[in-house]
């Protein structure tokens, strides 16, 4: 979002404590704090992520100085959820990194309700019930309740022996069982399947992957890319079945034993489940607010209900001509300080660059933008485990970028493809196929262009 001041930086590199750092002041013509007496019913936000926490930090930077309800449905503080596949894994770290700004945990407006669940919104009202019993009038609400992980509840499996990762929690109870006496098999070839097959494998873990389609990362990489990563987890020793569909499960002392639909048979000690998420909305079904895969929003991620806003994964937005839902960190957070702002009295748009990334083994995997149908991939060779992926339109115009390398080789790569993309430059696809050619200095303007 231009002007954001939310920095992009990765979870888990050094950063300022402050993660949703406060916006500069804007000129109060077209509004005044008038708009919201002292005396108003407080504003509430249901959700105890990162996206919740930038909405309030965004509050705040546009001069909303009223009360504040922070109701959180873990018993602590938000954190950082993209390390729960990565770093934390192997950490001994109790918990994740906290995410909430200094100046809010201080703030005396600010009611944080830890371990509380909002159980109905009566939006006719401007009610929330809370844990079943306490009722809150709100002047304005904002729904950041994310996603749970799909699960598989199969017939015959032990529950205790299947997991999903979502929560400090799920990780919490998955950490001890990656060891070397460990038998680990995941479902689903994904980002969070293959971050959690590298975390296993580096703990010492046997582990097989299984995938109904016929290749990984199928909904976020082009084959040309996703196959540097699979020829590097099956270097560390995972197993994987692709086009393979789960026929069987039979728990016993062993194990569960996993039939497949070949008719062939693996033994697991732990099966881990990561196969999607799906938004939580049953709060906005139950105040009878619009859904569409997702909390259907506008562009300036209001609801079908004029006092209510929503953020971050439990949403769909209108983006670059079609509704999405978008399931990444830095989007959350941008998604959360625009509905916060726009809570406060503004009227930005939800125009964001989609982003994500990914750490397996010393890789670094990222994406940026979002490809249209029928677009063009051009690709770059840059090294052994190195490549860019272009997406082009029909004239040339850049409008996403995927890559891989060690560490965070392609983050200048990408880094630069922002601005291009942004300003719509067009390349030659013959000149970004060529290894003798700059990758850059192929794109030009489109008006140049035409």
């Amino acid at each position: 979002m231009a002007g954001s001041t939310i920095a992009p930086a990765r979870p888990g590199a050094p950063r300022p404590a402050s993660t949703c750092a406060p916006c500069p002041p804007r000129s109060r013509a077209a509004w005044s704090m008038s708009d919201w007496p002292m005396a108003a019913d407080p504003i509430v936000i249901i959700g105890g992520g990162e996206s919740a926490a930038c909405a309030i930090a965004g509050l705040r930077s546009e001069g909303y100085r009223g009360p504040v309800v922070w109701v959180c449905e873990e018993a602590i503080h938000a954190y950082e959820r993209p390390t729960l596949s990565k770093q934390f894994l192997g950490s001994g770290d109790a918990r994740p990194s906290s995410v909430i700004p200094a100046e809010l945990l201080d703030d005396p407006g600010i009611d944080i309700r830890l371990d509380t669940r909002a159980t109905h919104l009566d939006a006719g009202n401007r009610l929330v019930t809370l844990n079943g019993s306490e009722q809150i009038a709100y002047s304005g609400l904002l729904l950041a309740t994310g996603a749970e992980a799909r699960d598989l509840d199969l017939p015959g499996r032990n529950p205790a022996r299947w997991l999903t990762l979502r929560r400090a929690s799920d990780a919490a109870r998955l950490r001890p069982c990656l060891n070397a006496q460990s038998r680990i098999v995941i479902v689903g070839a994904g980002l969070i399947g293959l971050e959690l097959a590298a975390a296993a494998r580096m703990a010492g873990a046997q582990v097989t992957v299984i995938e109904s389609q016929d290749r990984p990362l199928a909904r976020v990489l082009p084959p040309a890319i996703a196959d540097i990563a699979l020829a590097r987890h099956r270097r560390m020793g995972v197993a994987f079945q692709f086009g393979a569909s789960i026929a069987g499960v039979e728990s016993g002392p062993e194990g569960e034993r996993i039939v497949l639909g070949s008719g062939a048979e693996i033994t697991a000690d732990l099966v881990l489940v990561a196969i999607g998420s799906v938004p939580r909305t049953e709060l906005a079904e139950s105040a009878g607010l619009a859904i569409a895969n997702g909390v259907a929003l506008d562009a300036q991620l209001r609801t079908s209900h004029p006092d209510i806003w929503a953020s971050g994964d439990c949403c769909a937005f209108p983006l670059d001509g079609r509704m999405v839902r978008l399931e990444s960190w830095e989007a959350a957070r941008l998604l959360g300080e625009i509905a916060g702002r726009n809570m406060a009295g503004r009227a930005l748009q939800a125009d964001i660059l989609p982003w994500f990334w990914s750490d397996q083994y010393d890789l670094g995997i990222q994406g940026l933008g979002l490809p249209p149908d029928g677009a063009t991939v051009v690709h770059r060779t840059l090294g052994p485990d190195s490549a860019l992926a272009f997406v082009l339109c029909p004239e040339g115009r850049l409008r996403a970028i995927q890559g891989i390398g060690p560490e965070t080789s392609i983050a200048k790569h990408i880094k630069r493809a922002r601005q291009f993309i942004r300003d719509g430059a067009v390349s030659d696809p013959a000149i970004l196929q060529d290894a003798d050619q700059s990758i850059w200095a192929a794109f030009r303007p489109l008006a140049v262009a035409s």
